[in-house]
This record gives structure tokens, sequence and C-alpha cells, in this order.
């Protein structure tokens, strides 16, 4: 990882993804979040404070105490080269964005959230324009001539070819190159569930399932640079 570029991290086993982010607080004061699928840390300009290798070390261990697994990060200069890289496996997205299939045009535009409905459909109809062009890699259809974007693929489809030519220019696409507003929950509330299979029928073992609650609830606050004042804990038993 690279102590001075926006970094995306990708996980399976993370439920709580506001609340990771939260933790990362810690590590960046700017943090976002693609709902269910990855979290975004502004790392530009914090080269001062982390090592290339000991931010990566630090995001992976904020991680695991969310109960994070097949960790995948990727960065770049903005957030869209960062879910790319994370999404495509890249190592440097303004190079080797151009090698990937068109389907990626989608992912450079939209970093932050899954399109809605009516703009699924203008990419869908963007993406049957190509087809019938015979496009199939970004590369390909950078080498239409942009003077050409507007008649063939409409207003919608030059703002996706003017996006992806940035990112390849090591630039952000104007139309992602704001955060969402990162809003922090007014309390504090980790919970975990007990199957049958658990067996916590001794106080030592319901101390074991505290402490990774604990683990991930002084996570958020050390993201808030806050300290615990009230705690409360609540049981329900099964009949």
């Amino acid at each position: 990882m690279t102590a001075h570029a926006v970094i995306c991290l990708r996980a399976k086993g993370i439920t709580d993804w506001p609340a990771f982010a939260e933790g990362c607080l810690r590590l960046s004061p700017r943090v976002g979040v693609r709902a269910g699928e990855a979290v975004f840390v502004d790392a530009r300009g914090l080269e001062r404070l982390y090592s290339d290798r000991g931010l990566g070390l630090r995001l992976r261990a904020v991680s695991a105490r969310f109960g994070a697994n097949g960790v995948t990060m990727g960065e770049g200069p903005c957030a869209a080269s960062a879910w790319l890289s994370s999404r495509w496996g890249l190592k440097d997205p303004a190079r080797e964005v151009g090698t990937l299939p068109v389907a990626a045009v989608r992912d450079a535009c939209w970093p932050w959230s899954i399109p809605d409905e009516a703009t699924q459909k203008s990419w869908e109809k963007f993406a049957r324009a190509l087809k019938d062009l015979g496009v199939r890699t970004v590369s390909e259809l950078l080498k239409i001539p942009s003077g050409q974007w507007a008649l063939r693929f409409g207003a919608f489809g030059v703002e996706l070819c003017e996006s992806v030519r940035r990112i390849c220019e090591g630039l952000p696409p104007k139309s992602v190159e704001s955060w969402p507003v990162f809003r922090l929950p007014e309390r504090v509330i980790e919970r975990t569930c007990l199957d049958d299979e658990a067996q916590v029928v001794s106080a030592e073992a319901l101390l074991f399932v505290f402490k990774g609650l604990a683990d991930r609830v002084f996570a958020r606050l050390r993201g808030r640079i806050h300290r615990l004042a009230i705690a409360r804990l609540r049981l329900e038993l099964k009949d």
C-alpha cells in the first residue's frame, strides 16, 4: 500500500461496514463506504505518518477486529481508481485500465454505489452500442475520436468516456470526485448472536465473547477520538 493514495479495502466476513469505516477514522480523517462491499480510506498527504507497509498492516488489523477474511486492497490517485484496482486486481490503474473489458467502465463511473434503475438502463444502451461497434476493451473505446462520442453515444456516453480517459491520465473523474458524507451513528452499539453450537455455559466462555465485542467497540471509539464513559451490557436468554 502507498501512504499517499486512496485505498479501497474489500473483504468477506464484515457485516457492519459503517462500523468498520468508523474504526478506520483513526488512520485517516476521510473515509467512505460502498454499502456492503468496501471501505475507502483517503491516505493522501499522510505519508509522514505511515510507511507504505505500515499503513497496509494497520488497515488489515482494524479489518480483522470486524471479522474480515479474504481481504483485497487496491489503491489509486482517486476513489474510482482505487475501486478499479481492488475490483480487477490492478497494480497501476492509469497504465492497466486500458486492458480491462468495457464492463470496467461501469465500475470506474460508480465506485460508491450500484447505479439506480434509470442509470442502469442508460448503461445497458451504451454497452449495446459498444457491442455493435465491436468494442471489447477500454483501450479500444478510447481509440474512438472524442469528437465522435456525442454522435455515437449521446451525452451519457460522453460522460462515461471522459471519466475513463481521466483515469487513464491519473486524474479523478469529475462526476465522482466528491466523496459522500460519512455520518457517525449517535451511539456505538455492537451485538452478537450465539448459536446453539457455541455452548456458552460458563463465565469464562462468556468473557471470551465479550472480548470480541469490546475490541470492536474500542476500535470505533479510537476512530472517534473518544473515551468510554458509559457502557451498557444486555443479555437475552433463551428458554
